[in-house]
């Protein structure tokens, strides 16, 4: 008898065990544009604009999408830029940064802090390099500091990558140089700084 309910017991248990839904688990697949093709850590991209080094960034992760022709950095992203003689002129460190291959176009976002050789410094949230243009850009809140210490704050800003030609939108601040002040409207002042 106990060998009758043992067995049954078994039975009871091992049908339990095998009893599953008929109900697929089904999971939609990402989209192939949405899933990198590369990866990379702690490495170093160099960008070259007729055989000579134009930038260099150094990043903590990179992730490329092939099909949507971008390449998305994160950690902190530093990114050298040089002149035309291959001549270091100005340096960026942000948290993120997006490439757009085709237009070389680089977002800039999260602490952009950008240093010229000449001591030029600028803050923001947000900054783009548009390579085509030869620009550095934001419609952001900006704050440059310049080599004699002048602090001018605005909202938009323009520079070529060198920060010597730019200009700041909407400025306000403390400065003892003898920038051009162009006031269009009421609302929209700007501030240029050619040194």
């Amino acid at each position: 008898m106990r060998f009758i309910r043992l067995n049954l017991l078994v039975l009871f248990f091992l049908f339990l065990c095998s009893c599953h839904s008929e109900q697929e688990l089904t999971s939609t697949p990402p989209e192939l544009g949405d899933v990198p093709d590369q990866e990379s850590w702690n490495s170093t991209l160099t960008m070259t604009n007729n055989g000579m080094v134009s930038s260099r960034i150094e990043f903590e992760r990179m992730q490329r999408f092939s099909r949507k022709k971008i390449a998305e950095f994160s950690g902190v992203v530093e990114i050298d830029f040089f002149d035309k003689s291959g001549k270091h002129i100005s340096y960026v460190r942000s948290d993120k940064a997006l490439l757009h291959e085709i237009t070389r176009r680089i977002e800039l976002t999260g602490s952009v802090l950008v240093r010229a050789e000449d001591g030029l410094r600028l803050q923001t949230e947000k900054l783009v390099w548009d390579e085509s243009r030869n620009k550095l850009l934001s419609d952001e809140y900006i704050k440059v500091v310049t080599a004699e210490r002048d602090t001018i704050h605005g909202i938009g800003f323009e520079s070529d990558k060198n920060l010597r030609n730019w200009t700041i939108k909407k400025p306000w601040g403390v400065t003892q140089q003898n920038l051009k002040i162009v006031n269009s409207t009421s609302t929209d002042d700007t501030t240029s700084g050619n040194e």
